[in-house]
């Protein structure tokens, strides 16, 4: 058996029940796993974090450096954080610090979000060229959204004519 290994351990505050370190599985002690558990929101209310390694006598708190890795992953996933790592955020980060992750435009039920860009589609090609879309929301949304851009300028072109 191997001991040379980085534990992660979390400081959870459950209220009038008090604070403790949570018992986890010795697979799920490693800092990927206590990133993923925080996004997902595992913990009720996350004070800290410790790391230590017993094979290399050393122990320290890590919790500012995972909580700048779930403000990092949170940013790229479009994941909206629970209320109690949005607060752990803010500890070790500062005010603002869950506010910095974007909630995703997409976010919004797909079905809601087709029937709006599909309105957006039909009172476009009335005025201007619609660009190829690889079908997905994402791509639709970017379609039309050059459309607009397109619009814009051909706005400004037709004014500076108009105006010359």
């Amino acid at each position: 058996m191997q001991y040379d290994v980085t534990v992660h351990v979390v400081l959870d505050d459950f209220g009038k029940l008090g604070r403790a370190y949570r018992e986890v599985d010795e697979a799920n002690a490693d800092f990927e796993t206590v990133v993923s558990s925080l996004i997902a929101g595992q913990y009720s209310c996350p004070q800290r974090i410790v790391a230590f390694n017993t094979a290399e006598g050393w122990a320290r708190d890590v919790s500012e450096d995972v909580a700048h890795e779930v403000q990092d992953r949170a940013r790229l996933e479009y994941v909206e954080l629970p209320a109690a790592t949005a607060a752990f955020l803010e500890r070790e980060l500062g005010y603002g610090a869950a506010a910095l992750v974007p909630v995703a435009p997409w976010r919004e039920p797909a079905s809601e979000l087709r029937a709006a860009l599909e309105t957006v589609r039909m009172a476009l090609q009335n005025y201007t060229a619609i660009p190829p879309s690889d079908g997905t929301i994402e791509g639709d949304a970017e379609a039309l959204a050059e459309a607009v851009s397109n619009l814009g300028q051909e706005r400004d072109r037709l004014a500076q004519i108009n105006a010359g």
